[in-house]
């Protein structure tokens, strides 16, 4: 026969039974969170270095322009000044 003892047993083990299935649940509902926490991090993450490596990118573009234009203008007088002196000396 049943006893009180044994139906006060078996209520018991049935509730930490219950208990230990929710503290497993809830436990893996946290790491789903943190997982996508960290994924969100890591994406937001190379998106502000995708961001960065971009303007880095256009900067570079930039400089190189300005330094180009610059060889330009160099260049540019160098063969005025040549073209004056030039003229000089068919003057003389």
């Amino acid at each position: 026969t049943v006893t009180f003892e044994d139906k006060r047993k078996e209520n018991f083990d049935k509730g930490q039974a219950e208990l230990e299935r929710r503290r497993k649940a809830l436990l893996d509902i946290q790491r789903k969170e943190q997982e996508e926490r960290e994924r969100k991090e890591k994406e937001e993450m190379e998106k502000r270095e995708r961001i960065r490596l971009e303007q880095e990118r256009r900067r570079q573009q930039e400089l190189e322009k300005q330094l180009q234009k610059q060889r330009e203008v160099e260049q540019e007088k160098e063969e005025q000044r040549k073209r004056a002196q030039e003229q000089r000396d068919a003057a003389r």
